[in-house]
């Protein structure tokens, strides 16, 4: 069995989905545009791209680094008959070139911390249509000054909200220990198994260290 085996068990998809009503509360707090063009940088295995797909009905260009994660998202979107409105790209967020002002939604969700919220922002702008829309879901620490920065990026704050400690801990992190108990019992004994379901749990562990740094914060910003 093996470490991808393991997070399919745990189903971790799943609950990300539990938290897809976030997304979608982001989604609706910008103005109708028909058939968008979207930028869906980090996508991952596409829990928020495939969503965005069905709600806009637009083209969703989706980006990762992680091959085996666009592997998975291509299933989804064939299951799901989403070929037509999703576009899976191999690609480095931060490097790939795009041509400028060319997508009506850029949307961003993960942790800023490993590019720097104004240099990821003030880059990617400018991918942006003037008048469109960048969504952001950032971790919460620092957002005051996030905020202070994005003027000096060329775009406005239009809304923000946020997805509070309790949420995750509800939604996302207490499904995931229980079912991360559940295959410990399953699996006892078998100590590859075991190792593999200490390092899954490693986020749990984290987030009981220090769950304010959990909470996050969703940016809808306009490019002026």
């Amino acid at each position: 069995m093996t470490q991808q085996d393991i997070s399919s068990e745990l189903g971790r998809d799943s609950l990300r989905q539990n938290l897809r009503i976030y997304t979608l509360k982001a989604f609706h707090m910008i103005p109708p545009v028909y058939e968008p063009r979207i930028l869906d940088l980090g996508c991952g295995t596409g829990v928020p791209c495939l969503e965005l797909a069905i709600n806009s009905k637009g083209l969703i260009t989706a980006v990762d680094r992680d091959l085996s994660a666009l592997c998975v998202l291509k299933e989804k979107t064939k299951a799901l008959n989403l070929q037509k409105h999703v576009k899976a790209v191999r690609a480095d967020i931060m490097k790939k070139k795009w041509r400028r002002n060319s997508f009506d939604i850029i949307w961003f969700e993960g942790s800023m911390a490993v590019f720097g919220f104004e240099k990821a922002v003030s880059r990617w702008r400018g991918f942006l249509k003037h008048g469109g829309y960048m969504v952001i879901h950032d971790e919460k620490e620092g957002y005051e000054d996030k905020i202070g920065m994005i003027p000096a990026c060329g775009l406005e704050l239009q809304n923000r909200f946020f997805v509070s400690v309790d949420i995750w801990l509800d939604r996302y992190f207490r499904p995931l220990d229980e079912k991360i108990e559940e295959l410990r019992e399953r699996y006892a004994g078998k100590s590859d198994v075991l190792a593999m379901l200490d390092q899954e749990a490693s986020e749990i562990n984290r987030f009981r260290d220090d769950p304010n740094r959990f909470a996050s914060i969703f940016y809808i910003m306009k490019k002026v």
